[in-house]
Parts: C-alpha cells; sequence; structure tokens
C-alpha cells in the first residue's frame, strides 16, 4: 500500500461521506456510484476482496434504488448552472457506463472469492448491458461472450452456452459483413 493510493482511499471516503445520505436522489446517484466503484476497484486491487464487494454491492444498491427516474446528474452537472447541464441522453448514457462498470467490477470480485456462479452472472449482464447500449468493440466482446459460453458449458447450461455462441457469431459477422468465411445474418 502506498501513501498515494491511501490518500486517493481517504478521499474516496471522504466524499462518499458527503453523498451516502443522498446517494440515491438525482443529483448524487451517479456520483455516488463512482465513488463506490472506484472504491471497489481500490479494494480490490489490494486483494480486500469482502471490502471490495461490500462497496459494489453498495454501488448496486445506488443503482436498484434509482430506479427509472429522470436520469441522475453527471459529475459535470454537479457543478454547472442549469442552462449548461448535459442532455438527458448523456445523462442517461454516463448512468448505464457506471452500472457496466459496476457489474464488470464486481463479477471479477466474485471471481477472486470463488463464487464463479455470481461472477458469470455479473459477466452476462455486462455484455447484455454494453450490446443494448452499444458500447463495446465488436471483436473484445465476442471473444469474452464466446468465452463465457465455456463457463455454462462446464456447468451443463447448454442453452446459455449456444446463445453466448449464437450472440458472439453474430457480432463478429456484423462487424465483418464482406468475410466469406462466416454466416451471414439478417437484423
Amino acid at each position: 500500500e502506498t501513501d498515494e493510493s491511501s490518500e486517493g482511499e481517504r478521499e474516496l471516503d471522504e466524499a462518499w461521506g458527503l453523498v451516502r445520505e443522498r446517494s440515491s436522489e438525482t443529483e448524487t446517484a451517479c456520483l455516488s456510484v463512482k465513488i463506490l466503484n472506484q472504491l471497489g476497484l481500490l479494494h480490490s486491487g489490494r486483494g480486500s476482496n469482502e471490502t471490495a464487494l461490500a462497496h459494489l454491492k453498495e454501488a448496486d444498491r445506488v443503482i436498484k434504488s434509482y430506479g427509472a427516474k429522470v436520469p441522475p446528474f453527471t459529475l459535470r452537472d454537479t457543478i454547472l448552472p442549469d442552462d449548461e447541464r448535459d442532455s438527458v441522453a448523456v445523462r442517461l448514457k454516463e448512468f448505464e457506463l457506471e452500472q457496466i462498470h459496476e457489474l464488470f467490477y464486481l463479477a471479477q470480485v466474485y471471481g477472486n472469492l470463488g463464487r464463479k456462479d455470481d461472477s458469470a452472472d455479473c459477466l452476462r449482464q455486462t455484455l447484455q448491458k454494453q450490446l443494448k447500449t452499444k458500447e463495446f468493440e465488436e471483436k473484445e466482446w465476442a471473444m469474452n461472450c464466446a468465452t463465457l459460453s465455456q463457463y455454462y458449458i462446464a456447468v451443463s447450461n447448454y442453452a446459455v452456452a449456444r446463445h453466448c455462441l449464437a450472440s458472439a457469431s453474430k457480432i463478429v459477422s456484423a462487424s465483418n459483413p464482406d468475410d466469406p468465411g462466416l454466416p451471414k445474418y439478417k437484423a
């Protein structure tokens, strides 16, 4: 542990302390998830996976308690005047990206704790959210989806494994429409 990460942790803890009571409000939900994701990432990097898990589960709680309200403010919105704030579309996209990060970090922590089923479920949700938001690099996404299929094969969940492989194949085909060796899919 370095002094720099200790200082970073103190700053994040202080920031969380300031927004904790209002974590599910429009003005603070996205910021709260960002802070908790960073705390989770910091503790995971140190091997403190139980502490990381607690922060990431709290981030998940904030996301779920916020629900389908108007997209929360971005970090920029918290310091800008009303007429300069981000559009609803930008706010929604940033909140969805934080949710993707939270799920991905949670998958890693579950994996570190040996909770393979939970890890796979979070990875599946991450891939689904990336696909929904169109926030992914095609080849990387397809490789991750194909890799996840191997887990589902190992646990005899062949329907989900097949779905993962078909999804990966469709993304690869769509990103390489002129490749004669790839199957063609209609949208």
